[in-house]
């Protein structure tokens, strides 16, 4: 990302040397996507000050009926078909992440493919879930964890004994053996950081899906 966003700032500047005037310069965009963590190392990097100046966007849980028409959409133009049933539980299993998206979506249709079919089945899917679920644990979860600070870990390694449940900012405390204070400052960090959100009055539940299962199957429980 450094490397390429270098790039960027020497055709600018090359452009910028021509004297050519700003109606007739062709337009150049960069867009790309990340981790809040790993965006805020980017954008905080000393060589490439001028990203600070760009437009930063959280993005959103995309609502389910648009994840089963987009996946409807796509395995159409690709010459395969998927159901209507079938493309809703695909889109459950995304969770409306957009990430998570693209990999059930790529994950399923390699499983048709393999089996040599142009249509979509249940089995795709649950294959496609599981494959993807690997892939989404090593791309984000596992870089968002080690991305944290030790208390952060701490804290939200206590909010994964929850299951899928939100949290109790008191329990954590209670859990971790610390004062409802450092929960309450841990809490407000993570918030900060998109790694988790409020969930009602002194409740918490993480804001990247099966980052809670992450925790409990690699971290916490590894062995069972």
């Amino acid at each position: 990302m450094v490397a390429l966003a270098t790039a960027l700032q020497h055709v600018i500047r090359d452009q910028d040397l021509t004297n050519t005037p700003d109606s007739e310069k062709k337009g150049i965009a960069f867009a790309f996507a990340g981790l809040p963590s790993i965006v805020d190392d980017l954008t905080g990097n000393d060589v490439l000050t001028f990203l600070r100046r760009s437009q930063r966007r959280i993005l959103k849980e995309i609502p389910l009926l648009e994840v089963r028409d987009a996946y409807a959409s796509v395995a159409s133009k690709s010459g395969k078909e998927i159901p209507e049933k079938i493309a809703l539980d695909a889109a459950r299993k995304a969770g409306g992440h957009p990430y998570m998206i693209q990999l059930v979506g790529y994950y399923m249709w390699r499983a048709a493919e393999r089996r040599g079919s142009r249509i979509i089945e249940s089995c795709d899917v649950s294959t496609g879930e599981s494959d993807a679920l690997l892939a989404f644990y090593e791309a984000i979860c596992a870089p968002l964890y080690y991305g944290l600070r030790s208390p952060q870990r701490f804290f939200i390694e206590a909010m994964a004994k929850d299951g899928d449940a939100p949290s109790k900012v008191s329990d954590i405390a209670e859990r971790t053996g610390r004062t409802t204070s450092w929960a309450a400052k841990y809490r407000a960090s993570l918030i900060r950081e998109h790694v988790i959100e409020s969930a009602g009055y002194g409740l918490v539940r993480f804001s990247t899906p099966h980052l809670g299962d992450y925790l409990r199957s690699e971290i916490l429980w590894p062995e069972e």
